[in-house]
């Protein structure tokens, strides 16, 4: 498992990526829309979303960068 994992994140496909982006711009459609039902004001809400994305897309980001580039498939 550990093998096929890291052959689909350090090949160029890049597929794995694409779904990793895509769960992480849900959640945060999914911050922003829980937070506009708490009440809190829609620049706060798209600001705070917005940051949380933008940070988790670069975390997830480097990760997998890291990840191809520690265990190249060779």
């Amino acid at each position: 498992m550990k093998t096929t994992l890291l052959a689909l994140v350090s090949t160029n496909t890049g597929w794995i990526t694409r779904l990793a982006l895509k769960y992480v711009a849900i959640g945060g459609a999914s911050l922003s829309a829980w937070l506009a039902g708490q009440g809190v004001s829609a620049d706060h809400t798209a600001a705070i979303a917005a940051g949380l994305t933008a940070a988790a897309a670069a975390l997830l980001e480097q990760g997998l960068s890291f990840i191809a580039r520690k265990y190249a498939v060779k």
